[in-house]
């Protein structure tokens, strides 16, 4: 549970980053809806990284914490710091938030099997923020 747990961490940790990046480097006749909804983006993903390692705390495992780990455990592909479509920027994040989606219910299945009621009890809420993001997404 502890490495798909960092692993969590760490996409968000990445996810956050390049959201932030996104959200500086978008571009186009929308601009001003795409850079807000980018800062909500960030801002609710944001969040979830301490949420994560003071959960993994409370289960007495140990989070990931060095950025070199963070690159390491992240499956998530950072962005070129470079201006961008909102078009493109949402495809980039839609493309994430269903990678950590499957994560974030393949942690429930096991944290329910591992009866960690706190993590799957999380992980609840993860799901619906992502699904809702997701399909949001998938609009466009």
């Amino acid at each position: 549970m502890d490495k798909k747990l960092n692993e969590l961490l760490a996409d968000l940790v990445i996810e956050t980053h390049k959201l932030q990046q996104l959200h500086w480097y978008v571009k186009g006749p929308d601009f001003f809806q795409a850079h807000q909804q980018l800062e909500e983006f960030y801002n609710q993903v944001s969040a979830l990284v301490d949420e994560v390692a003071e959960v993994m705390l409370m289960c007495d495992m140990k989070p990931i914490s060095t950025v070199e780990e963070f690159l390491k455990a992240s499956d998530i592909k950072q962005s070129k710091g470079a201006f961008i479509t909102s078009k493109e920027a949402f495809a980039a994040v839609a493309k994430d938030f269903e990678h950590i989606l499957e994560l974030v219910k393949d942690i429930k299945t096991k944290a329910e099997e591992d009866e960690l009621d706190i993590v799957a009890i999380k992980c609840d809420a993860y799901i619906e923020l992502f699904q809702k993001a997701v399909w949001m997404l998938n609009q466009r």
